[in-house]
């Protein structure tokens, strides 16, 4: 599975600048056969989810989040769908905790976007994977997330960051399975496996 797991739409997230429609259009365009919806702090209801789903019935759709942790780090969270378990601003220690109790995982997004260096607490934690490569990591952070993978024990990830519809699917990950809910999903990102693709859309034969 080619999948995209870091999408805004300009519904659910201030900053993005497509709807949803045009978003997963633009997946299926790019040749993405799955996305996970990481609005900022806000996860998708299934009734709307539900609506988006049955209008784009050849891309498969997640629901996901960014959560904005205490430290100001952000982190991408697949397999909790109760709101009431995640908000804005969270304790990493206690966001981290919520993620285990749930046998969810957790994606640390654009590590070294804001910061040269990881603070203290967020090292003592253990992410399943964090993002290699995306519209908000610059070349010259990917040296220093790969340390910090290697740290964690845990696996790249590949995604667009997407806020517009140019970028869906400009980076994205080859999964080994076919997981059908965010659970499954979950599952495999907790796996840390090494044995997935990352794909950059810009330069198709380039991966890692």
């Amino acid at each position: 599975m080619l999948i995209d797991m870091h999408v805004h739409t300009n519904r659910h997230s201030g900053c993005g600048r497509s709807t949803p429609e045009a978003m997963a259009a633009a997946a299926l365009r790019s040749g993405l056969d799955a996305i996970v919806l990481t609005e900022h702090d806000y996860i998708w209801r299934r009734a709307e989810w539900e609506e988006l789903q049955k209008r784009t019935p050849n891309l498969k759709i997640f629901r996901g989040i960014e959560v904005t942790s205490d430290l100001q780090e952000h982190f991408l969270v697949v397999g909790i769908l109760n709101p009431q378990l995640l908000w804005p601003f969270m304790d990493e220690r206690e966001l981290f905790a919520a993620v285990e109790a749930e046998q969810a995982a957790i994606i640390h997004a654009h590590p070294f976007r804001y910061r040269d260096k990881q603070q203290r607490r967020i090292l003592q934690l253990r992410p399943h994977a964090v993002e290699y490569m995306s519209n908000n990591v610059r070349p010259d952070m990917q040296p220093r997330i790969k340390q910090l993978a290697e740290h964690h024990k845990c696996s790249l990830t590949a995604s667009s960051d997407g806020h517009v519809t140019d970028t869906v699917g400009m980076y994205a990950t080859r999964l080994p399975g076919w997981p059908q809910t965010e659970q499954e999903l979950a599952q495999l990102l907790r796996s840390r496996s090494q044995q997935w693709e990352l794909v950059d859309g810009r330069h198709p034969a380039v991966g890692l």
